[in-house]
């Protein structure tokens, strides 16, 4: 990441941070829309649970997302221990479709939120970059060593902080306190 990518991640980690204490929105997963000069479709699926027939898992279901705008998911909204995505794409059309996304389980028995950042299915805002910031009320020093940011910059085909393979939970999965607040901002 280069000097100016630095200063700006920390700058619009700041602003997030006020804007998260402000809105009061601990315990949620966020996806912001910043692209202006492209659609953004996104939807939210709730995983199947394990022994589902084939055919009886959530579709996803694609809505507009305008820029400026945000989708915003309550991790309590779901049964604990349920595998819950936004993905995130500029064509739900397309063959096949390309879609960056930000997943979670919450585990209410442990206190914490898993979460990641994907690419497994295409880079869809390589041209802009994005990022994903979590704030988190009980640790914020985040001392939990797991529980951290990732920024992919503009351009950056391979991000080393988001999943680009399925099984390298090593390189992108983290875990926060389940009261984090978890924002994927797409088109830095």
């Amino acid at each position: 990441m280069g000097a100016l990518s630095v200063i700006s991640f920390f700058a619009m980690a700041g602003m997030l941070f006020g804007f998260f204490k402000a809105t009061d929105a601990y315990g949620t997963a966020n996806v912001w829309q910043w692209c202006q000069n492209s659609d953004v479709y996104c939807g939210t699926v709730k995983g199947c649970a394990p022994g589902t027939p084939p055919g009886q898992c959530q579709g996803v279901k694609w809505d507009k997302l305008e820029p400026n705008k945000n989708i915003t998911v309550k991790f309590d909204d779901n049964p604990s221990g349920t595998g819950m995505t936004i993905m995130c794409t500029r064509d739900p059309n397309a063959s096949p479709i390309l879609v960056t996304q930000l997943e979670w389980t919450w585990e209410q028995g442990q206190g914490k939120v898993y979460f990641d950042i994907s690419n497994v299915a295409g880079t869809p805002f390589v041209d802009e970059g994005f990022m994903l910031h979590s704030v988190d009320a009980k640790d914020p020093g985040k001392t939990l060593n797991r529980c951290f940011d990732a920024w992919c910059d503009k351009n950056d085909i391979s991000c080393n902080q988001a999943y680009e393979v399925w099984n390298d939970d090593e390189q992108a999965m983290r875990a926060c306190y389940d009261d984090a607040i978890l924002g994927l901002q797409l088109c830095l």
